[in-house]
């Protein structure tokens, strides 16, 4: 999905910031000095007003300044509709307790027009969903090992299967094993040539198989993050796109892998697998 781009992108933008409150006014700022999303549309009559007010180049801007932007409180209403259509959202799908709960909601919740439109249908099948989710110990659209408060690496130019996360630029893989309980280094073995990978916890094998393509086994490590994940990094042989980690496991479009590297910087085998791939997506 286009969101799920976006998001990725977004998400490995964060982890430059200390908090999501920080991300936003970079988002804000950025509006602010990129866009006209804070210029503000006057009418006539003040525009004349003003205008009548100073003279030379201020005049001139004051007339000529009033073809972009927006009307006056119109950002700010819009920007609240948004939040609250992806608060109710996100309620909707990890609190629907408090919708159900008339007093509750009341209490914590503004009204807005999307409060109002949600329906006993809707909050009884996400009240039904919720309960199935937590019979199976899981979120319906996720694999078994994620929770609601689960941070995991960024699935950019990769992704995720019912045993790990992974990413990808051209030169290297990070790879992230989520076990949910407190683990130590003792109890892990990693064990990675230039075609295969072994990872064990307690003898238990994790994850086993043969790499998409060879890596530099020296060059490969891992390490445990929040006592619970185990964290590899992978240094791919050549430089390409995989569209898996491990033979067998689910693949990746990677015709849609987004790339700022020019097609002169691959090796001539890599350019001539871009070329073709080009050429079929235009046929």
């Amino acid at each position: 999905m286009e969101n799920d781009k976006h998001e990725n992108m977004l998400m490995h933008i964060a982890r430059d910031f200390k908090s999501i409150d920080d991300l936003v006014d970079v988002f804000l700022s950025f509006l602010e000095n990129k866009t006209d999303y804070f210029h503000l549309m006057m009418n006539d009559d003040d525009i004349q007003t003003l205008s009548k007010k100073y003279d030379g180049d201020i005049a001139k801007a004051i007339l000529n300044n009033n073809t972009c932007g927006f009307k006056a409180n119109s950002r700010e209403t819009e920007l609240m509709k948004l939040f609250r259509k992806h608060q109710l959202k996100y309620i909707i799908k990890n609190q629907p307790y408090i919708i159900e709960n008339e007093d509750i909601r009341n209490k914590y919740l503004s009204p807005c027009d999307e409060l109002n439109k949600l329906s006993n249908i809707q909050i009884a099948k996400t009240k039904n969903t919720q309960n199935e989710a937590q019979r199976n110990n899981r979120n319906p659209h996720t694999p078994a090992y994620d929770s609601i408060n689960e941070k995991h690496i960024s699935t950019w130019n990769g992704g995720r299967t019912e045993k790990y996360f992974w990413n990808q630029s051209l030169n290297e893989i990070n790879l992230e094993i989520p076990l949910n309980k407190e683990i130590k280094p003792s109890e892990i073995k990693v064990e990675i040539t230039n075609k295969h990978i072994k990872v064990q916890h307690l003898n238990e094998v994790k994850l086993e198989g043969m790499f998409y393509e060879e890596v530099n086994k020296q060059e490969c490590v891992w390490n445990i993050e929040d006592k619970k994940k185990i964290i590899i990094f992978l240094e791919k042989k050549k430089e390409n796109w995989w569209s898996y980690v491990i033979k067998g496991d689910p693949e990746i479009d990677t015709t849609k892998i987004e790339s700022k590297k020019n097609l002169t910087d691959f090796d001539e085998k890599t350019q001539g697998e871009i070329r073709k791939m080009l050429y079929k997506q235009k046929m």
